[in-house]
This record gives structure tokens, sequence and C-alpha cells, in this order.
């Protein structure tokens, strides 16, 4: 079905985001995607080191915990 109508081997694809990201591309994408050249992408890659981080420590009496991993199902 992805073959026929959209032109891609699902059997290249690991995930159902890298299926979506591939049909976007080239069923609606008008323009490449650019790709930094080596010392911007460096540039903007060491922005992502560091930075501030918080810890907080949590205390409470009388609590009642609940089982919240299921609420983005």
């Amino acid at each position: 079905m992805y073959h026929e109508e959209f032109g891609i081997d699902i059997t290249t694809i690991l995930s159902t985001s890298t299926l979506s990201l591939k049909i976007f591309r080239k069923k609606f994408l008008d323009v490449e995607i650019p790709i930094l050249s080596g010392w911007i992408d460096k540039f903007i890659r060491s922005g992502y080191f560091g930075g501030a981080t918080d810890y907080y420590k949590a205390i409470g009496y009388n609590l009642k915990y609940y089982d919240v991993n299921s609420l983005y199902p």
C-alpha cells in the first residue's frame, strides 16, 4: 500500500515516525531541507552543552500516590 501510493519501501523503515517523515518529504515538501556546513554545525551544537539545572527535594506527609503512566494513551 505504501509503495503503491507513496513509492516508499517499508522494509527500510524502523519506526512510524520515520515513515511519516519520508511520506512528508516525498509528498508534501516543496524545498530541500538545508544541511549546515561543518563549522556552522559545530558552532550550533556547542550551544547544546551546559546550562542551568535545578534540583527540588520533594517532601510530603499523608500523601496518596497515583499511577500516571497512562495519561497519554
